[in-house]
């Protein structure tokens, strides 16, 4: 996996979803005895939850979905090794792959930076839309990040991508089976309601890893109904709380219930590109984690430190 430089620019259009959409895939489970409060409202008619979206002024994820694949098609020739040993070796057929199941907007745990910081900074350390690519059958293959302050960019009728050399930073990975990018909130809650036997009461919220992790590695953040008591692993310690993250750890092959809390540095310097001797404050965000802790349900619950 890795974050790699666009070139893009142009037009769109296929309205709100995709054109040539592969297979959803596999049947979303049934969570309502699994939420109650604003998760049990936000829980629409076909079981998925109505999530929040991203601030006016994003790219929306019609046209996260049209740059994922115009990239994909393009990029393919030079990216299709790198997909491929994401995937443990598995072939990406990378010009007939389509968009499939939703794209997710995924909330940086950092301050938006100002214009002065540049482009390249502002979409890397900014939102994240993710769009998984599959095969005609259904079979995903491949996962785009696309920055959501790459609202100057479109693909051309023809499906082509052009534009300046630094205007986007997307971000790839090639997918195993059974490891999506990320795995659906819907199946995240019922998971999480099984192993904390407590119901979540908010909409879930993905959030991206810190740098220099992938979005592709973003978490849920999940309000419980009430808190939860937490035994660290050879440790005295007990924590009681509601809020929990599910999602990857430092990488796809380790998955599961986390807490989040601060760790410092909260605040660092990140020069800027475009003006050699600047830089630019990089901070966490009010009321978001840069550190995680496994949690584990083997016995009694403990909370391990990875």
């Amino acid at each position: 996996m890795r974050l790699l430089g666009a070139l893009l620019a142009t037009c769109l259009g296929c309205g709100a979803t995709a054109c040539n959409e592969a297979p959803s895939g596999p049947a979303r489970p049934n969570i309502a005895a699994a939420v109650t409060g604003a998760a049990a409202a936000a829980l629409q008619p076909d079981g998925t939850f109505k999530l929040a979206s991203l601030p006016p002024g994003s790219v929306t994820p019609a046209q996260a979905r049209a740059l994922s694949t115009a990239y994909v098609h393009d990029a393919g020739i030079f990216l299709a090794p790198s997909w491929e040993y994401d995937r443990g070796g598995r072939a990406v057929d990378y010009a007939h792959l389509v968009p499939c199941g939703r794209t997710f907007s995924a909330k940086s745990p950092y301050d938006a930076l100002p214009v002065s910081a540049g482009t390249a900074l502002r979409q890397d350390y900014g939102d994240f839309l993710l769009t998984t690519l599959c095969t005609p059958a259904g079979e995903p293959e491949v996962s785009i990040g696309v920055p959501a302050l790459d609202t100057a960019l479109h693909v051309a009728a023809d499906g082509s991508i052009i534009g300046g050399i630094d205007s986007a930073y997307f971000a790839s990975s090639g997918v195993r089976p059974g490891v999506p990018f990320p795995p659906s909130p819907e199946a995240v809650v019922q998971e999480v309601a099984q192993q904390t036997g407590r119901r979540v009461a908010q909409v879930p919220e993905l959030v991206t890893p810190p740098r220099p992790y992938l979005p592709q590695l973003a978490k849920w953040r999940i309000e419980l109904e009430s808190p939860m008591d937490f035994q660290v692993l050879g440790d005295t310690t007990r924590l009681s709380l509601s809020e929990v993250y599910f999602g990857y750890g430092s990488s796809a092959n380790s998955k599961g219930l986390q807490l989040g809390q601060r760790c410092a540095p909260t605040q660092f310097k990140m020069p800027i590109f475009q003006t050699p001797g600047d830089s630019v404050t990089v901070s966490l965000a009010d009321g978001y984690d840069n550190c995680y802790t496994r949690i584990d349900t083997v016995g009694q619950r403990t909370a391990i430190r990875k």
